[in-house]
């Protein structure tokens, strides 16, 4: 086909793949599915990239048409309203964006690769094609197979009749949203409401018998603003039913409206459960900070508000967890306006917490006609009340009990459930069983009853719920794939006998009692574990690359980190040596989780060690090791090397896949030895221990290196030489540019778009050191746009912060004061929105310090106290020291403005022993002040001169030019005036060609002091007149006004 054909047909494709990413952003937007918004980035992308091709233009037109085809499918796909994807559908996402950024790689190469490198890597494009191909096809068979709505979309069309196909079924859809605004698009606006209207539970429609609990419960959270009543009493008493009767009391409801929330806590067994329910209840970011942004917007909803904490006693029970949930309990009590409402089982009431008085007495059954009323109400069998009273005497008058039986009776009969009850508890005793509660043998009786029995695999579908606290979804049943027929029959047979009930959520669950007495009596079987094995932990497996744990996926695992945990601990227990592997494989993955987002409990990690090395698995051992030492920083060099040694066991230099790797993350699959070398370079690193972080780094990339060049081992390579590449900047080292070019290279060819822009951070880091600003900026510009294209570009992705950060300092550097401001008030996270760990606070005070010294510098230095208090008490914290020299001298640059030399003097000396060459360059810059030293002339060259070695060897140039004009104060104080404007006039053709506004003017101003003090007032004035717009630009109004009154003489 002629050239221009073909080139007419690829850019009406492009057309055709730009309209399917905006459809298929519109439902990203709706729907809020992990991976969607990555994979409409880097569609675009590669749309955008393929208007460059200039070689193998047929190829690179089928594949796009391969990713036309996919989009089409997956508008069609997640445009579904109602049907959430499926854990494997969510995988096969996750795995077309490491398609679509290889084929992203390969149409990048076929635009940017000159005639002859495309002649060199002829065989390697045939192959990086032919894989692309074959994963793209794979992909269109895991989408194409979900999909039976739209037939048309499926595969044979050309692109014209999918693009119209696509376009109708967006109107349609558009439709439907129309139609449906309530079921559809405004289910978004109430997942984000503060309101509880559309979570709260309903009121209880059969109560009896808590009229008098019911009337103090009222009149104590009416009564006082700051009521705390606590429900007491055993399993199966109604707790929960007296809290919701409570909730939707009239008086209650007049009282506080909306501001009523129901939160169940039967998952949380731990502090950090109950405050991630917390927050997860009410729409938080599942990261950090919790319990500080729950406390905070719970402060911002207007009082009065009533919040109900249901089931808490799990997360109460533990002694060693105790004292964090009362300190919590402690601290919402505190909140305006709050009225705190528990249920719990047992007798005792959490302390540091102020309960209403009198206090409630713990509940006691039900009198008999309340008993009684409750079991005509469920069942309409009207029969002798000699029976019905001996039945009822048998429930103990427990609500729950009751409850059951009245089912068993409306279906069974009284006389039959009589029956049952006295021969099977004859059976059980004469078997030589403990005689259980009347509550456990009601559950048994109904166990065993005609409805359940018609139904075998109704009880295996409850033991397997007993173990999922945060319990199932109807649509994750049936992707469990459990081997049972009709899993949704079993479930309709345990809610029609009372069994399981159906959550806000629309989950499936069981209540406590029942729970903990089917995990007793009808243990699941190994059968059913399988499934529930293997679905849960590729649930945590969803879960890969650390800065890809976006608020999406964040949420999806936390909604099942309680059933995972579960699964896991009952996992544990098991002999077989394949699944402990896998399942100490996801306890390292959720380990990883935890420590990124401070969500779940590493409880009981360390206790595996035994386990670990009793499987004899050198890598998944040198696995653990690797990462119980990153989540414990002083064992992180011990349990580095520990790790080396298993790795050289098991061979596994860099990368080397396992059998069980597909149940593990690749963040975790990919622990190897480099990876423990790279460990111990951070941990030398911390140390500033710079011999063994430089052996240990270069270890590390020899590893990654001999590994070969598949797109992994491509991507720990450029990853390795970015930690070299951060190290060699803390140690000022100056030749660090072709290293980030090196690390780039790899990176693009890598195709991994994460890694690609942590290299473009960090080549513009080294351009902003060299002093070429305008490159610096361009490669920000470029990392920014791949973070983008990967949904990262927000704060709280560590490289988009850092590439921030890099253009927050290239404007400082400029002197471009405003726009400086701006990129750190941005970095500087609320609260709200922290990770919750010491790197994110940290970031913050630096950030915080900057603004603090732009204040300084543009004549705001009243607000800068506050600001530099601050950071210090960020820095404070964490223990950084860092931290608080750099504040240190910040308050030196405040005493400076306000003219308290002295003292400034005192804190840049003072400062200036810490064991770091940045602040140590830092401290010779301000101390190479003729002003600061009072005309101490010998001294301020010795600190200019300083400065300039230090600058040299670092290749930072606006230090270098900095020290230069420095010099020339210090000639200029000596009275050579020469000399001086030599230096000066050096200083400023660096200053222009780097275009450095502040340091431009006060060498202008300082040459036209020169002119004119020779007399030479024409050569004075155009000094002057230089210096003034450049003085503007950076804010410097004092001076602006120095240069007026120079300039009207």
């Amino acid at each position: 086909m002629p050239s221009s054909k073909l080139d007419a047909r690829r850019d009406e494709l492009a057309d055709y793949g730009l309209a399917a990413c905006h459809a298929l952003q519109v439902v990203a937007d709706d729907q809020k599915i992990p991976f969607l918004q990555t994979a409409v980035g880097i569609s675009q992308l590669i749309m955008e990239s393929i208007q460059r091709v200039k070689a193998n233009k047929s190829q690179c037109r089928q594949l796009l048409d391969q990713v036309h085809k996919i989009l089409c499918i997956l508008v069609n796909l997640c445009g579904d309203f109602e049907a959430p994807l499926s854990v494997a559908l969510l995988h096969s996402l996750s795995q077309f964006i490491e398609t679509l950024q290889k084929v992203h790689g390969y149409v990048r190469a076929q635009a940017d690769l000159g005639m002859f490198k495309r002649i060199v890597k002829q065989s390697e494009n045939a192959s990086q094609f032919n894989e692309c191909t074959a994963e793209l096809r794979q992909a269109l068979e895991s989408f194409g197979a979900s999909t039976h709505t739209l037939p048309p979309l499926c595969i044979h069309m050309d692109a014209a009749q999918r693009h119209e196909e696509l376009m109708a079924f967006v109107a349609q859809m558009n439709d439907a949203a129309s139609t449906h605004s309530t079921h559809s698009f405004n289910r978004t606006a109430l997942r984000r409401s503060s309101s509880s209207l559309s979570l709260l539970p309903g009121s209880p429609k059969i109560f009896y018998g808590r009229e008098q609990e019911l009337t103090k419960i009222v009149t104590a959270l009416t009564a006082s603003d700051s009521a705390r009543v606590a429900i007491l009493g055993s399993g199966g008493m109604g707790k929960t039913s007296l809290a919701l009767a409570a909730v939707h009391h009239t008086d209650i409801v007049t009282m506080f409206g909306t501001q009523r929330f129901f939160i169940p806590l039967t998952a949380a067994v731990s502090a950090t459960d109950l405050i991630a329910k917390v927050a997860q209840y009410f729409g938080l970011e599942q990261q950090g900070r919790l319990q500080k942004n729950i406390l905070r917007h719970l402060c911002a909803i207007p009082a009065p508000v009533l919040l109900v904490l249901d089931n808490m006693e799990d997360c109460w029970e533990s002694l060693a967890g105790r004292p964090q949930v009362e300190d919590f309990l402690s601290h919402l009590s505190d909140v305006p306006g709050l009225r705190l409402l528990v249920t719990m089982r047992g007798m005792e009431r959490p302390n540091q917490v102020k309960w209403s008085r009198p206090f409630l007495p713990a509940l006691t059954p039900l009198d008999a006609d309340a008993a009684r009323s409750t079991f005509f109400d469920i069942t309409d069998e009207v029969t002798d009340e000699k029976i019905v009273n001996k039945l009822l005497a048998l429930t103990d008058h427990l609500p729950l009990a009751i409850s059951l039986m009245a089912n068993l009776a409306s279906f069974d009969g009284c006389e039959t459930v009589l029956e049952r009850w006295n021969s099977e508890t004859t059976s059980l005793l004469s078997d030589g069983a403990d005689k259980l509660s009347n509550l456990d043998t009601s559950i048994m009786i109904s166990l065993t009853s005609p409805r359940m029995k018609s139904n075998p695999n109704a009880l295996k579908v409850l033991s397997v719920m007993a173990l999922l606290p945060d319990g199932v979804s109807r649509a994750d049943l049936e992707e469990m794939n459990l081997p049972l027929a009709d899993v949704a029959w079993c479930i309709s047979t345990l809610m029609r006998c009372a069994l399981c009930y159906l959550d806000s959520d629309h989950r499936f669950k069981l209540l406590a009692p029942i729970s903990q007495y089917a995990r007793r009596q009808c243990p699941v079987s190994e059968e059913l574990q399988r499934p529930l094995r293997e679905h849960f932990y590729n649930v945590a497996n969803l879960f890969t690359v650390p800065d890809f744990l976006s608020p999406l996926l964040v949420h999806r695992l936390s909604s099942d980190l309680g059933n995972i945990r579960s699964v896991v601990l009952h996992s544990l227990g098991s002999t077989d040596h394949r699944q402990l592997v896998q399942t100490l494989g996801c306890v390292i993955k959720l380990a990883g989780f935890t420590y990124l987002t401070n969500l779940g409990s590493l409880e009981g990690l360390d206790s595996l060690q035994e386990l670990v090395a009793t499987l004899d698995e050198p890598r998944l051992e040198g696995q653990y090791l690797y990462i119980t030492g990153y989540l414990n920083h002083p064992k992180l060099e011990y349990s580095s090397r520990r790790a080396l040694q298993c790795f050289e066991r098991a061979g596994d230099l860099i990368s080397q896949g396992t059998e069980y790797n597909n149940f593990l993350p690749s963040i975790v699959s990919r622990l190897s030895k480099a990876m423990a070398y790279r460990a111990l370079g951070f941990h030398y690193q911390v140390k500033r221990d710079g011999a063994k972080t430089t052996e240990a780094l270069s270890a590390a990339l020899e590893l990654a290196k001999k590994a070969g060049t598949q797109p992994n081992h491509l991507a720990d390579q450029a990853a390795t030489l970015v930690q070299m590449l951060q190290f060699r900047n803390t140690r000022g080292l100056s030749d660090t540019l072709p290293l980030a070019y090196e690390a780039h290279e790899i990176a693009h060819a890598s195709g991994h778009l994460w890694i690609e822009a942590s290299t473009l951070r960090m080549l513009a880091s080294t351009c902003e050191r060299m002093g070429d600003y305008t490159r610096a900026r361009g490669f920000c510009v470029q990392a920014k746009a791949l973070l983008s294209a990967l949904a990262l570009d927000g704060s709280h992705v560590s490289v988009f912060r850092r590439t921030t950060n890099t253009e927050a300092e290239i404007a400082l550097q400029q002197t471009n004061y405003v726009y400086a401001r701006s990129l750190n008030m941005s970095l500087v996270t609320p609260e709200e929105s922290q990770t919750g760990f010491s790197h994110q606070e940290i970031s913050n005070g630096y950030a915080l310090i900057n603004i603090a010294y732009i204040d300084i510098a543009t004549g705001k230095h009243s607000a800068a106290g506050s600001t530099l208090n601050l950071a210090r008490s960020l820095f404070n914290a964490h223990n950084s020291r860092f931290g608080e020299i750099a504040c240190d001298i910040t308050l030196g640059d405040f005493h400076t403005k306000i003219g308290e030399y002295a003292e400034a003097r005192r804190l840049y000396l003072q400062c200036l022993p810490f064991p770091s060459a940045e602040l140590r360059t830092l401290c010779f810059e301000k101390l190479s002040d003729v002003a600061l030293l009072e005309q101490e002339v010998t001294l301020a060259q010795r600190f200019a001169t300083l400065l300039l070695i230090h600058a040299f060897k670092s290749g930072y140039q606006a230090k270098m030019h900095r020290a230069l004009r420095r010099l020339g104060d210090v000639f200029l104080a000596d009275g050579d005036d020469t000399s001086a404007m030599l230096l000066f006039d050096v200083a400023l053709a660096g200053f222009t060609l780097m275009d450095i506004h502040r340091a431009k003017a006060e060498c202008w101003l300082r040459m036209g002091d020169i002119h004119a003090s020779r007399g030479d007032s024409e050569a004075a004035r155009v000094a002057w007149e230089a210096a003034r717009p450049e003085f503007e630009k950076s804010s410097q109004h004092e001076e602006v006004a120095e240069c007026d009154k120079r300039l009207a003489v």
